[in-house]
């Protein structure tokens, strides 16, 4: 099929708005080839081709009222000719009309696009005529479907100043592939469930955590148009619907199962002035009974790998008889402040009122605000910095720049004392 002596590569610019395109514009004379309007009478043509059979399909009409009227037809269009064609490009109509400003015909304000229509047009393609990108891959892992035939197939679809509606232009109706039902179904855009009750019957599996294997058979058994990709897109638009929602309400459902699992689960939430949710404290109950054993001794941290997630997580912990640490309490924090940090000892305090009375050594890492709210609870009780927590921070004041540059074996001599330092006896050992 011969294309329009005037057609262009929209893909490498879309620059539509040359002088000669605005003539057409002013005079209506954006017209489909005669070829192209002749093969809409026929059903699909088979020419034949030296290198490859090309198949002609029937295109489009030509004009339309608006982009709402094109877009309802666009679709009954591609399932008649069973095509997929995706929208390459697409230019606004700001765009179109800073290009006619620039042009010699700028002061001609009759070409100008109006409010209300935009975009001004969209070039459409093949969903095998993308150009092939380089792949970032080493090729341990080598694509599996690769569609990209280099199809020829193209048209624009564009607002007429003159004529006031949308015309199709510089068709090229041509495939370079065959064009079938069959090759249609296998497309993700016609896969899918044809079927209400069968919809309602997957709906109900998902909500009830079906195996997706199970789902699939369930499909092919109902002759659905899936794939096995289709399932797993299901399962997780469903999960993105249930996680999707307010997080208030997910934060209020979460805590209401936690103290419905176990009737000695017990949480907190403590609201900051601004009326925001500033502490949340958990303690389960095999937590709880850990500290009524373990009493005399308290390891606090403070964000433990979790600053790189932003967010605070205090961690209470105490040593079983194995000499392992096990955790006593949660509390997220807002921020890692004085009046966070007495809400999350509040609450563990309230839940041990006659035990913590036996608490005599408290660990915690370099933190001089935990330390310092630690004290004023507990004041029988002894605070001590953990180790690894003092020499790390040591090291890292060590080869701050404000200390001059330092060679390595005055850091290794450094570092050696920094750790007798930490692991003295005494003052003046």
């Amino acid at each position: 099929m011969a294309a329009d002596d005037d057609v262009g590569d929209m893909g490498e610019g879309g620059d539509v708005a040359d002088e000669e395109e605005d003539a057409d514009d002013a005079e209506g004379s954006s017209d489909v080839d005669e070829s192209a309007e002749e093969s809409s009478s026929r059903e699909l043509v088979t020419v034949e081709s030296s290198s490859r059979e090309l198949v002609t399909v029937v295109c489009p009409e030509k004009v339309h009222a608006s982009w709402d009227a094109w877009v309802q037809y666009f679709t009954g269009y591609c399932e008649r000719t069973m095509q997929v064609l995706p929208v390459k490009e697409t230019m606004s109509r700001a765009e179109r009309n800073k290009r006619v400003l620039r042009s010699k015909k700028g002061y001609d304000d009759s070409l100008l696009l109006p409010a209300g229509i935009d975009p001004y047009q969209r070039t459409y393609i093949c969903t095998h005529g993308w150009k092939k990108r380089k792949s970032r891959g080493e090729g341990s892992r080598p694509r599996q479907y690769i569609r990209l035939t280099d199809c020829p197939f193209r048209y624009v679809i564009q607002w007429n100043v003159a004529k006031n509606s949308l015309q199709v232009k510089r068709g090229n109706f041509v495939h370079n592939h065959p064009v079938s039902a069959r090759a249609f179904a296998t497309y993700p855009s016609s896969r899918g469930l044809d079927s209400a009750t069968v919809s309602a019957r997957v709906e109900g599996m998902l909500a009830v955590g079906a195996r997706r294997s199970r789902i699939y058979d369930y499909l092919l058994e109902h002759d659905q148009n899936v794939l096995q990709v289709d399932v797993d897109n299901m399962v997780r638009a469903h999960t993105a619907s249930i996680v999707g929602g307010d997080d208030n309400e997910a934060t209020a459902r979460g805590l209401a199962g936690f103290a419905a699992a176990d009737k000695e689960n017990v949480s907190s939430v403590a609201d900051t002035a601004a009326g925001e949710t500033g502490v949340i404290s958990l303690a389960t109950a095999h937590m709880r009974r850990l500290y009524s054993r373990f009493s005399e001794l308290l390891l606090v941290d403070c964000t433990h790998k979790t600053n790189r997630y932003n967010y605070q997580l205090l961690t209470f912990m105490t040593m079983n008889e194995f000499g392992e640490g096990a955790v006593v309490q949660h509390s997220l924090l807002e921020a890692n402040g004085d009046w966070h940090m007495d809400k999350a000892i509040t609450h563990f305090k309230r839940l041990h009122p006659a035990r913590i009375k036996l608490l005599r050594v408290i660990m915690v890492d370099k933190d001089m605000n935990e330390i310092r709210v630690l004290e004023s609870h507990f004041p029988e009780a002894r605070v001590l910095i953990c180790h690894f927590h003092v020499i790390k921070y040591l090291k890292e004041m060590r080869s701050k720049p404000e200390f001059g540059k330092i060679s390595s074996d005055d850091a290794v001599q450094i570092d050696a004392c920094i750790h007798k330092l930490v692991y003295a006896d005494s003052d003046i050992s």
